[in-house]
């Protein structure tokens, strides 16, 4: 079986010795064809300006495009400059096609499935009378007359002596081995510190206690978050405790200013310091005293708890408490807003002129190709979605930059023979070998490519001028195999001794089909300047039969795996492509040690208890500390005297008792003590008061009292607690019958 059979033959020697159309493109392309392609090529900068750079695979066009050209007038000038620009090299991906810039494979019939590097350079290529003949010197088949593309420098080699890789590989260990022992004690100190803490906290079974030293119950955890203590405030107001719903929501209050950096909690401070630390802030500093005034009058028993007052509390310290959150939701709100903004229905890149056309304006770029195919009615589509969304009305184009895994070929082919998809394959791949029965080779023959006897009548006159570069070999032995669309023959028309397959087509009963190309040089901008390069591909695009082009490129995510993002299907496969493995462990071993010092938790979470402030004494307690931060125990015990000794005199008879003398015997019946020993914690405590106030007040014209025998915190304390006992006792009856 041969490509073309005798009668086709005859027929491609009449039209190629017919005389030629006066158009500046192919024999195929009618002048107002050649017009709207000029119309298209002519907002692209390599047809506009003489000094475009153009790279050596682009001036691989140059022999095709001839000296003149009336669809794109610069281009020619382009090619004969010097001009180049700066190019990188980059290696082509897995599951991607063949690009004619892929230079450096084998030359020869041998089948090549190795996909190259993608930024190879090509070489320049020869035009049949400056429309597609001749030869090509791309790449270097058999009588190539171009240059070979030199080499690519050697690589910078660096040595290290080998002393200083051994001090350097110690080093690292050193560094990693300090981390992980870095880690380790972190942790047990966190350990130990913990088991300490809950010895503290548990109370010694065997240590004995006595009534006067039995230290106050310890209050527990206290919460600390600010959104829990407004909810705790609201649930104890539904259950009808408005007294701890103030509570919280006070406490709510203040760990807010805390953590706004206003106010320094301690369990020494009271309301009033707390007022005292906002004075640079007088709004807030009254809000809070008014809020602490209420506050204290229903801890203080002057006004008792009600909804009404956890309901006045509540509504003023909420704009203070949620200032913050409410900026966070608004601006929080404003960007979901934004975020929901209605975008368009399919992205893609900035186009020129204001055109939608996926790929870009350079020339060996794809834009110029789909904007012709807007023209004649097509709608073209870039594929930007993480979903394949196949319809039968649709023909999906692969580019050779798109990655497609092996699972989205077979959901592709399936789409193609069971749904009647139309697919285009710029670029030979692998993953249709099996199911096309071709494999790719270097190209020989130097003709043009032209259409083969089944497509001739379909594309009539059409001489192709795509840079040599690559073929496709047909395995006809074996059934199903596609059958060639556009060939380059070489020889006598009629008895061809080389026939080189550019393009095959498969088509299936449910009307769909496949169309693969050796490469993807048809598909670029600068292609449309040369032969009939941009009427053939407007025809076949027209033969499909669909309305709606999609375009999968290097930025389509779908070819990649539905829902796994370009070129990875699962995050430790993006993780591994992008190497950033030991970026994350350093990061995480750098959250470790910042809990570990932060603290860790050594048992199960129990929930925190509640400890309320009890009223009078917490405040007495708050004062007593305050006292003891300010080393002022003799004050505390002078405060603390007048106040007794007031209290002694009344439940001692009053006038009858106002010296100390009768004072002190009146005591010693109540107590075990000689009144001789009372008499000397009297006149201590006595001493102690008129340091603490004016003399006056209780001994009109009387001195200071002079300091005798044992002084310091531990007398003060000791005389507060004997004053104590008197007190107790003096509640009692008296058993002995006195007053």
């Amino acid at each position: 079986m041969t490509v073309l059979s005798r009668s086709s033959a005859l027929l491609v020697a009449a039209l190629l010795a017919a005389p030629r159309s006066a158009a500046a493109l192919g024999p195929g392309t009618s002048p107002s064809f050649e017009q709207e392609v000029k119309t298209t090529l002519e907002s692209y900068d390599f047809c506009r300006d003489a000094k475009y750079p153009l790279s050596d695979a682009e001036r691989a066009y140059c022999p095709l495009v001839g000296r003149e050209s009336r669809v794109c007038p610069r281009l020619p000038q382009a090619c004969e400059n010097d001009a180049r620009p700066e190019l990188s090299f980059a290696p082509a991906g897995d599951n991607t096609g063949k690009k004619f810039t892929d230079f450096g494979e084998p030359t020869g019939d041998e089948p090549s499935s190795s996909h190259g590097g993608a930024g190879g350079k090509a070489g320049g290529a020869s035009g049949r009378g400056g429309k597609g003949g001749g030869k090509s010197g791309g790449s270097a088949g058999p009588g190539s007359s171009a240059e070979e593309p030199p080499p690519p420098p050697e690589e910078t080699k660096i040595e290290v002596p080998a002393w200083l890789a051994v001090t350097a590989r110690a080093v690292f260990y050193l560094l990693a081995a300090a981390f992980v022992g870095a880690i380790l004690w972190f942790l047990i100190k966190s350990f130990v510190r913990g088991r300490d803490k809950r010895a503290e906290d548990e109370p010694a079974a065997d240590a004995p206690t006595t009534p006067e030293e039995t230290p106050a119950a310890p209050r527990g955890p206290i919460e600390t978050d600010v959104d829990r203590l407004l909810a705790r405030a609201r649930a104890a107001a539904q259950a009808g405790d408005f007294k701890h719903a103030v509570e919280h929501t006070y406490a709510a209050l203040l760990r807010r200013l805390e953590g706004d950096g206003l106010v320094d909690l301690h369990p020494s401070r009271t309301n009033g310091d707390y007022v005292r630390q906002l004075g640079a802030r007088p709004d807030l500093k009254r809000a809070l005293r008014d809020i602490a005034t209420d506050v204290e009058r229903m801890q203080f028993g002057a006004e008792q708890p009600s909804p009404s007052l956890f309901d006045s509390v509540y509504r003023r310290v909420m704009p203070l408490v949620g200032r913050a959150a409410a900026i966070v939701l608004l601006l929080g709100y404003l960007g979901v807003q934004s975020s929901c903004a209605e975008a368009p229905p399919s992205p893609r890149p900035l186009a020129v002129g204001g055109k939608g056309a996926p790929g870009g304006a350079a020339p060996l770029d794809t834009r110029a190709v789909f904007e012709l195919l807007e023209a004649h009615g097509k709608t073209v589509r870039a594929n930007r979605d993480d979903e394949l969304e196949l319809g039968p009305d649709l023909t999906v184009v692969v580019l050779p930059d798109a990655v497609v895994e092996p699972k989205v070929w077979r959901r592709l082919t399936k789409w193609v023979e069971d749904e009647g998809g139309r697919l285009v394959v710029a670029g030979h791949r692998d993953a249709l070998d099996d199911e096309l029965r071709v494999k790719w080779a270097k190209a020989v023959a130097e003709a043009p490519v032209v259409p083969t006897d089944a497509y001739i009548l379909r594309f009539p006159n059409h001489e192709l001028a795509v840079p040599r570069f690559s073929r496709l070999l047909l395995d006809q032995t074996r059934v199903g195999h596609a059958e060639p669309m556009l060939a380059r023959v070489e020889g006598d028309p009629i008895e061809p001794h080389t026939v080189e397959p550019y393009a095959v087509t498969k088509s299936y009963p449910g009307g769909g089909s496949v169309t693969l190309f050796a490469d993807d040089a048809l598909f670029k901008n600068i292609a449309l300047a040369a032969g009939d390069n941009a009427s053939f591909l407007v025809k076949l695009f027209q033969d499909l039969g669909t309305a709606e082009v999609e375009v999968w490129d290097r930025y389509t995510s779908a070819a990649g795996g539905a829902g796994a993002g370009p070129g990875a299907s699962s995050s430790l496969e993006s993780l591994e492509s992008s190497k950033l493995g030991p970026v994350l462990l350093h990061l995480a071993a750098l959250v470790l040690l910042y809990l570990v010092y932060k603290g860790t938790r050594f048992g199960s979470p129990r929930d925190p208890r509640v400890a309320s402030r009890r009223a009078f004494s917490d405040h007495v307690r708050a004062i007593g500390l305050a006292y003891a931060r300010a080393r002022a125990s003799r004050h505390a015990l002078g405060l603390y005297t007048a106040w007794a000794f007031e209290r002694l005199r009344e439940r001692f008879g009053g006038a009858r008792h106002r010296g100390l003398i009768p004072l002190a015997e009146a005591i010693a019946q109540r107590t075990s003590q000689t009144p001789a020993q009372v008499m000397q914690v009297l006149m201590e405590a006595s001493s102690a008061r008129d340091e603490a106030a004016p003399p006056s007040s209780f001994r009109p014209g009387a001195p200071p009292s002079e300091r005798e025998g044992p002084t310091g915190p531990d007398r003060d304390f000791w005389i507060m607690r004997q004053l104590e006992s008197f007190l107790q006792a003096s509640s009692k009856p008296n058993e002995g019958g006195g007053p």
